[in-house]
C-alpha cells in the first residue's frame, strides 16, 4: 500500500490517521500541514513514513502503541512538537530534518528499543521519559543538535564529554565530566537518568524549550558554576533525585529557577537566583519532611533588611511548595567565584589492627567562604553533606573490616571550588598469639610446661616428641568413638 503525492490540511484532526494494522505500507512525498497531527499511528506495525514535508501542525508525527515502523528522510518543521513516540517499542527514526518546534523535537516516552540515528535537529533535541529502566534503553547515534553532536551515553563510566557538544543525555552512567559546554537552544540541555558522580561545571544552558538541566533518579552529582537562563519551564528540574550538590550557579529568567519533586537531601548552596517567575519550588508527596537544604544563596527579590550589615538578610527566604522550606541565610549581594581553592592539610595513609579503638582521620581546612563537605567510604556515603567552618574535620574510623578501605573527602567552598583528598586505611589482623600448655602432658614427654605452641597453623612444631603426637591422636580417636 502506498499513500503518495497528497497535500492535506485538517485543523480538527489528523492529516493521515492509520490504526489497527500490521500490513506493509508507505506514506511518502506528501505535504501535511496545519492539522492536529500530521500523521497519527495507533496500534500499527510495519509502516514507513518517507520524504514527507510535515509542518505547522500541533504534532508532526504521533506514534502510539505501535512497533517496527520507520520514519526517514522527512522534513518536520514548525510544529508544536516534532515527533512523539508513546508506548511504542522498536521503531526507527533516521535521516530526518527536525527543526524549530515550539516544545520538543523528538520525545520517546515509555518506549524502549527505538533507534534514533543520523537526524539533524535545529533549535530542538531529544527527550526521554520512562517508568522503568528498560524504557531508556535506546540506540542513539550520529545525530546533531544545532550542528553539534548529540551525546547519548548509557552504562558509561570514567569519561569526559567531548568539547563542542550540542546536547547530553546520560543513562545509568557514573564518573562523567561535563565541563565548559554550551548546551543551549534545544529541548533539555542536559538529562541525567539514573546516573551518579557526574561533574557538571562551568557550562552554559540557555534558551531551552523545557529545562536547562533535568535529573531523574540521579544522586551524588555536582552542578557548579553553570549559567542556566531563559528556560521555558525550569532552569533545573529534579524528580526522585537525592544527595546532589548545586553550588555557585547563576539561575536566571526561567519560569522556575529550580524545582524539586520527591527529591531529598540535596544541597543548594551559594547560587544566584535572578528574576525567575518562581525562584525555587520544593514539592514532596512522600510524607517525609523535606531534607533539601537551601543555604546562603542570593535571591534578588529578597535583599533587605540587613540591620547589622553582616551581608545576610535578617529573615529567611521562603521556598515555594508543599514542604515549607526556607533558606536561613539569604545573601544581600550576588555571589561571585573567587577562583581560590580551599586550603587543606592532608593526612598520611593509615594502618591499624582489627578491633583496636581510637583510630581517626583529620583534615585541617580553611577558606574565606566555607561551604560543605561530603565523605565517602569505598564510594558509599560515610558523612553526607555538612556545613564546615575553618578548623579541623575529624572522623572516627574504628570498626572497619580487615582489608583495604578508601576514605574520600570532597570539600567545597561557597561558590563550588572543590578540593579532594583520599586516605587509604589498611585494617590488619593482630600478630599470632601464643598459648601456654599447662595440662595433658603425657608421662615420658620431654615438653616442658613452660614451652608453648603457636596458634598459627603454618608454624612447624618440630620440638614436639612423637609420643605426644601419638597421645593426642589416640585420645582424639577415642573421643570420636564414644560419640
Amino acid at each position: 500500500y502506498i499513500i503518495e503525492g497528497y497535500n492535506i490540511t485538517n485543523p480538527s484532526g489528523s492529516a493521515i490517521d492509520i490504526s489497527n494494522t500490521n500490513a506493509y505500507f508507505i506514506i511518502r512525498n506528501n505535504s501535511l500541514i496545519q492539522s492536529e497531527n500530521g500523521i497519527f499511528f495507533w496500534n500499527v506495525e510495519n509502516g514507513r513514513i518517507e520524504n514527507n514535508t510535515i509542518r505547522d501542525n500541533a504534532l508532526g508525527i504521533h506514534i502510539s502503541e505501535s512497533a517496527t515502523n520507520t520514519i526517514s528522510k522527512n522534513i518536520i518543521t514548525d510544529n508544536n512538537l516534532g515527533i512523539i513516540i508513546f508506548y511504542s517499542p522498536n521503531n526507527t527514526v533516521t535521516s530526518n530534518i527536525i527543526t524549530n518546534h515550539t516544545t520538543n523535537g523528538i520525545i520517546l516516552e515509555d518506549s524502549p528499543g527505538n533507534t534514533i540515528s543520523n537526524n539533524t535537529l535545529l533549535d530542538n533535541g531529544l527527550l526521554l521519559y520512562g517508568s522503568t529502566p528498560n524504557d531508556f534503553v535506546q540506540t542513539v547515534a550520529n545525530n546533531t543538535v544545532n550542528g553539534k553532536p548529540l551525546i547519548y551515553w548509557m552504562n558509561e563510566n570514567n569519561k569526559t564529554v567531548p568539547a563542542g557538544t550540542g546536547q547530553v543525555i546520560l543513562v545509568n552512567s557514573s564518573n562523567i565530566d561535563i565541563i565548559s559546554q554550551n548546551l543551549s537552544d534545544t529541548d533539555v540541555g542536559l538529562q541525567l537518568i539514573s546516573s551518579s558522580f557526574v561533574d557538571v561545571i562551568n557550562n552554559t544552558l540557555a534558551n531551552n524549550d523545557m529545562f536547562g538541566i533535568q535529573l531523574s533518579d540521579s544522586s551524588l552529582n555536582l552542578l557548579s558554576g553553570n549559567t542556566i537562563i531563559n528556560s521555558n519551564l525550569d532552569g533545573i528540574n529534579m524528580f526522585q533525585s537525592n544527595k546532589n550538590l548545586f553550588s555557585g550557579n547563576t539561575i536566571a529568567n526561567n519560569t522556575s529557577g529550580i524545582e524539586l519533586f520527591e527529591s531529598l537531601n540535596n544541597y543548594i548552596l551559594g547560587n544566584n537566583f535572578l528574576d525567575n517567575n518562581h525562584q525555587a519550588l520544593d514539592y514532596n508527596t512522600l510524607y517525609i519532611l523535606s531534607s533539601n537544604k537551601f543555604n546562603r544563596n542570593y535571591w534578588n527579590d529578597w535583599t533587605s533588611p540587613d540591620s547589622n550589615n553582616d551581608g545576610i538578610v535578617d529573615s529567611p527566604y521562603p521556598i515555594e511548595g508543599s514542604d515549607n522550606n526556607a533558606d536561613p541565610l539569604p545573601q544581600t549581594l550576588p555571589i561571585y567565584n573567587d577562583g581560590t581553592l580551599p586550603d587543606m592539610i592532608v593526612p598520611e595513609d593509615i594502618t591499624y589492627e582489627f578491633n583496636t579503638t581510637g583510630n581517626t582521620i583529620e583534615w585541617t581546612i580553611g577558606d574565606s567562604n566555607p561551604g560543605v563537605f561530603i565523605i565517602l567510604l569505598d564510594r558509599e556515603i560515610f558523612v553526607s553533606y555538612t556545613l564546615w567552618e575553618n578548623g579541623t574535620i575529624i572522623i572516627d574510623i574504628d570498626g572497619l573490616e580487615v582489608g583495604t578501605h578508601v576514605f574520600t573527602i570532597n570539600l567545597y567552598d561557597l561558590t563550588g571550588n572543590r578540593v579532594t583528598d583520599s586516605v587509604i586505611v589498611m585494617v590488619t589482623l593482630p600478630p599470632p598469639s601464643t598459648i601456654p600448655i599447662t595440662s595433658q602432658i603425657p608421662s615420658g614427654s620431654s615438653l616442658s610446661t613452660t614451652d608453648s605452641l603457636s596458634t598459627n597453623n603454618q608454624t612447624p612444631i618440630s620440638f614436639l616428641p612423637m609420643v605426644f603426637l601419638i597421645f593426642v591422636v589416640a585420645n582424639f580417636r577415642r573421643y570420636r568413638s564414644k560419640r
